[in-house]
């Protein structure tokens, strides 16, 4: 029985990476509306919200509870920067959540990523 090479699998160890920027807000409408700018500015690809989550957190010197909605964003090494300080810039949170993961997948869908944040014609998408 023959096998494919590792260079003919769709996904290989060690291949092509994209990044997924973490995020939460207070509702709903304010996690769709971001998610829609991020990737209408092509700093995002896609992104899934996910929600409602419960939250427990420490916030000056009480612990707090509160729901809210994640953001999952898929972008691109070049388009990281400034993703990242969108998010920032327009945060309703005094100190929000923004962490990033680099993570592996496909090269079909990392090459997708990288052509929607403009990472694949060679650099940052100016905001």
């Amino acid at each position: 029985m023959a096998t494919a090479s590792s260079n003919d699998r769709w996904w290989q160890p060690g291949g092509p990476t994209l990044i997924v920027v973490c995020t939460t807000y207070p509702d709903r409408a304010t996690a769709a509306d971001r998610a829609g700018l991020l990737v209408a500015a092509r700093l995002a690809a896609c992104v899934q919200v996910v929600g409602p989550i419960a939250s427990c957190y420490s916030w000056e010197g009480a612990i707090e509870r509160s729901e809210e909605w994640s953001c999952h964003c898929k972008t691109s090494r070049g388009s990281l920067a400034a993703c990242v300080d969108a998010i920032r810039s327009s945060h309703p949170y005094t100190v929000p959540e923004i962490t990033w993961t680099e993570i592996q997948g496909s090269r079909d869908y990392v090459a997708w990523v990288e052509e929607s944040t403009g990472a694949a014609a060679g650099g940052d998408v100016a905001s």
